[in-house]
């Protein structure tokens, strides 16, 4: 077992994997369980806490340890999606992180997979105690009605999750909606916003799991995200593709003019046709 240091205050496990020799992240820092007790007791969080502080470094460490855990699911690289200020400045990093624990009591991070539709959204609901995972697209244009556009996403997602919801996303301030996928199926219109004119921009596809005690659980919330983060990937990421304007039809009623009817100045330096 090794340990990484976290400002002299703290300590990050990590473990070597001795066939390969590669550090593995098991298990959230020891002052994990006293934030999600705090979180849990309606107890306000300090940024310049130790705890708060242990438990953002950790989770920088696991963000770091799942996309090699990923890119060894998918046979590719990759990689986490960080600002360039924050990744050039740990200190920064960290401090977003604190501030995230404090402000929101949600840990977040971005993963990126090669040729996927979308990036990967990950969240740590500490109030809830849930691990959520989700991707976005757009919703096609060539499609005029919501619930046709709705179907062009769920052909795309053939296998039911009781934890996959959609949300549809509205136009202006209309609040996005959303609904279980296995609904779905056999009520499209229930996606539907309250103003029936409105159509969809866009699509959240998200895969919620509720961990309960597990989720204060140092090693235990790790094994659990990388549990439910490839599994989204295998329902959702592997099989959601981004949608493309079709190129654009021949106009039918332009017709090409006879050879005959071309002046001399039509036909470019050669003078003649060929």
């Amino acid at each position: 077992m090794g340990w990484t240091l976290i400002d002299g205050r703290g300590k990050i496990p990590w473990q070597v994997n001795p066939a390969t020799g590669v550090e593995r992240f098991t298990q959230m820092a020891a002052q994990w369980k006293d934030i999600v007790q705090s979180v849990a007791n309606d107890e306000k969080l300090k940024k310049s806490s130790s705890e708060v502080e242990a438990s953002a470094a950790s989770w920088i460490a696991e963000e770091r340890d799942l996309c090699l855990h990923m890119s060894s699911h998918v046979g590719t690289r990759v990689d986490s999606i960080v600002e360039r200020k924050l990744r050039e400045d740990p200190a920064a990093r960290l401090k977003e992180q604190i501030s995230s624990i404090v402000e929101t009591h949600m840990l977040t991070s971005k993963l990126r997979v090669p040729d996927c539709a979308s990036d990967i959204d990950l969240c740590a609901d500490i109030a809830r105690k849930t691990v959520s995972v989700s991707m976005t697209v757009k919703a096609p244009t060539d499609r005029k009605s919501t619930k046709a556009r709705l179907n062009w996403l769920l052909r795309m997602l053939p296998q039911n999750d009781e934890r996959i919801f959609v949300r549809a996303l509205w136009p202006g301030r209309c609040p996005p909606t959303m609904k279980p996928i296995s609904l779905l199926r056999e009520e499209p219109e229930l996606i539907q916003t309250d103003n029936l004119d409105l159509v969809p921009h866009g699509f959240e596809i998200l895969m919620i799991e509720g961990l309960g005690k597990r989720f204060g659980g140092r090693r235990t919330v790790i094994e659990d995200i990388e549990r439910i983060v490839p599994e989204f990937y295998d329902l959702v990421g592997a099989n959601l593709k981004a949608w493309q304007a079709p190129p654009p039809k021949p106009v039918k009623s332009r017709t090409a003019p006879d050879p005959g009817e071309l002046e001399p100045n039509d036909l470019g330096d050669a003078g003649s046709l060929p």
